[in-house]
C-alpha cells in the first residue's frame, strides 16, 4: 500500500507553518500530522518549482525496495550476500554494502 504526503521541507522541519500539507486524494493536512506519516515511512524525494509548483526532479532512490522486490531477492538469495556473511536473507538490510 503506498500514501502519498506533499510535504515542504521548510514545514517537514517545523520551519514553516503557513504551507500546509497535502494528502492525495484528500486535501490539506496539519503539520503534525504529515510530520508523524513522515516519520513512518519510506521517503521518495520530488523537488518542484516554488512559484509554479512543476515537478523540476523526481528521487529514483528510497530507502526500502518495494515489497515484491523485497520478497524476490530473499527468495533469490536466501543469505546475506556480503562476502564472508551467512545470516539470513529475511534478516538482513536488502541493500547491504557496509560488513
Amino acid at each position: 500500500m503506498s500514501v502519498q504526503v506533499t510535504v515542504p521541507l521548510t514545514m517537514l522541519l517545523g520551519l514553516d507553518q503557513t504551507h500546509p500539507a497535502e494528502l492525495a486524494g484528500y486535501g490539506p493536512i496539519p503539520a503534525q500530522t504529515a510530520r508523524k506519516l513522515a516519520a513512518a515511512g519510506t521517503w521518495r524525494r520530488l523537488v518542484t518549482d516554488p512559484i509554479t509548483g512543476a515537478p523540476l526532479d523526481y528521487g529514483r532512490t528510497r530507502y526500502q525496495p518495494p515489497a515484491d522486490l523485497a520478497e524476490h531477492v530473499i527468495t533469490r538469495d536466501r543469505t546475506c550476500r556480503w562476502p564472508g556473511c551467512h545470516r539470513p536473507a529475511a534478516g538482513c538490510h536488502l541493500d547491504h554494502t557496509i560488513a
